[in-house]
């Protein structure tokens, strides 16, 4: 794929599920070395963000946000997923910015729809709202939106409402906006 894409196109990388949903990122250094050469050998200067998405019932302890800490690499292409409301708490943000890791801010029902930014990247991802990957987004919507991208940051803004396609008409209306 790196090969086939333009120069300037950049790729972000799902975390594999083994070391987010088996292991739950509890004694994952291995797999994470392991994975993260894999992606850096095949993508190299392509390689965007490494997204690293939690399930939706891992929930905040103190322990779990160490393991974070201690597992991956202190730079701002590590982006956490959270998917439990217990993660959006100042410690989190405070201990995230400190180790330069980026928080995935969330449009998911259910969750906050804060835009949190903990490092020198905004990363969003777009899920769709109310209905979970299904619900389009207004105009409105995406102006807001736009207006809350930290413009002094490297942005991502990624669209999971694909159901019905609109994840791509709210890309296109998004970069307009821009």
């Amino acid at each position: 794929m790196a090969e086939r894409t333009p120069e300037d196109f950049r790729f972000t990388v799902k975390a594999n599920k083994v070391i987010t949903h088996t292991l739950r990122m509890r004694k994952a250094t291995e797999k994470i070395i392991e994975f993260t050469d894999i992606v850096n050998s095949g993508l190299e200067n392509k390689l965007a963000c490494i997204l690293f998405q939690l399930p939706p019932s891992y929930s905040y302890t103190e322990e779990r946000l160490n393991d974070i800490l201690t597992q991956l690499d202190h730079q701002p292409h590590n982006v956490i997923e959270f998917r439990h409301a217990s993660w959006w708490t100042k410690e989190v943000y405070l201990e995230l910015n400190k180790a330069k890791l980026t928080f995935c801010s969330v449009s998911y029902p259910g969750l906050p729809d804060d835009d949190i930014v903990t490092s020198s990247v905004f990363y969003k991802r777009m899920h769709g709202m109310p209905e979970l990957f299904k619900s389009s987004y207004s105009a409105q919507q995406l102006k807001g939106l736009s207006s809350h991208i930290p413009k002094e940051k490297e942005a991502f803004i990624y669209f999971n409402n694909t159901t019905f396609e609109a994840a791509y008409t709210n890309a296109r209306t998004l970069i307009s906006l821009m």
